[in-house]
């Protein structure tokens, strides 16, 4: 997400809101898994294929397909640093992961749904976590990133196209979870209310208000370019945004979105996290809601399960 504001960062000066928009609106997709050349051995090892799938004429986009896996193993080793100001916040994942043929849940998919400036080739460690976890696996790009035709839509327009991907794509007899990734939460939730056999949502980081998402990422990672040109140039561009995309805020409100909801959810948050912060969710206090709260995980480092994380998906997408 930082690297996808660099571009915003070096306009902010000019104070123009249309470009301040215009930037929000064409995120720069980052590498924020670090993978490289290793993506197409995971390809390969763990049979992940990506496909092409259009709702119509006009609304097309790639996406990941990843069966659930009897055997097989992966160790991670990853560490994923990030600047908060002058201080560096990183956490590593280090585990081996192997498949267990008792584990193998063939009749359940997990689709997953990433965050602003990833695409989906960024949630591939994940996908093949919960392959090894014996889960089939949907990735596809968001609109406004990856392959997608569709215009940036703040998390939000893109959901009813999301819900008639999955409907169409995954088998009837098969169990379906969600998992959003912070932006993605939002489509995820809006999604829920019209995808068959649903039996859940995971929300990762699930973001504050798009106006206060915008304004905390540009405060954090560009404190001295925001105080000169001024908070209003931001807000006037988010404006622009959200005008474009015909959503409003409330519909970015995460937590009060979540108290409609009647889907068993389980949130992850963190207090280290400065761009989805714990206190989202500090409101929704609902007995179809679990949230935890995990420690020393910065945002960007969601983009792969640790161990203590394990301890309470598995159990969610085992019930």
């Amino acid at each position: 997400m930082k690297k996808g504001f660099i571009a915003l960062a070096t306009l902010l000066l000019s104070g123009c809101s249309s470009i301040v928009a215009y930037q929000i609106q064409n995120p720069t997709t980052q590498d924020i898994n670090g993978l490289g050349d290793t993506a197409a051995l995971l390809y390969e090892v763990f049979d992940v294929s990506s496909k092409h799938y259009c709702a119509d004429s006009q609304t097309c986009f790639d996406n990941l397909s990843a069966p659930a896996l009897a055997e097989g193993k992966l160790q991670l080793n990853f560490e994923f640093p990030m600047a908060v100001g002058e201080e560096v916040v990183s956490t590593k994942i280090d585990q081996l992961i192997k498949a267990k043929k008792e584990n193998l849940a063939a009749n359940k998919t997990v689709v997953l749904l990433h965050g602003y400036s990833m695409a989906k080739e960024q949630m591939l460690i994940a996908a093949t976590q919960l392959q090894l976890y014996g889960f089939n696996v949907l990735v596809p790009d968001l609109a406004g990133h990856g392959s997608s035709t569709l215009a940036f839509g703040v998390g939000v327009q893109d959901a009813s196209t999301i819900a008639q991907f999955v409907n169409d794509t995954v088998p009837n007899e098969h169990q379906v979870y969600l998992l959003g990734l912070s932006l993605g939460c939002l489509t995820a939730l809006h999604a829920s209310q019209s995808i068959a056999n649903l039996k859940g949502a995971i929300y990762i980081a699930p973001p504050q208000v798009f106006d206060k998402s915008v304004q905390s990422v540009a405060k954090l990672f560009y404190p001295t370019l925001t105080k000169l040109v001024g908070e209003d140039a931001i807000a006037e561009g988010v404006d622009r945004v959200l005008t474009d995309a015909k959503v409003t805020l409330a519909q970015t409100d995460f937590s009060q979105l979540a108290l409609k909801s009647k889907l068993e959810s389980l949130v992850f948050v963190s207090d280290q996290d400065s761009i989805a912060p714990a206190v989202v969710v500090k409101g929704i206090n609902k007995p179809n809601f679990d949230i935890v709260n995990i420690k020393d995980r910065p945002h960007m480092s969601w983009v792969a399960f640790s161990e203590e994380q394990e301890k309470y998906l598995l159990p969610f997408l085992r019930k």
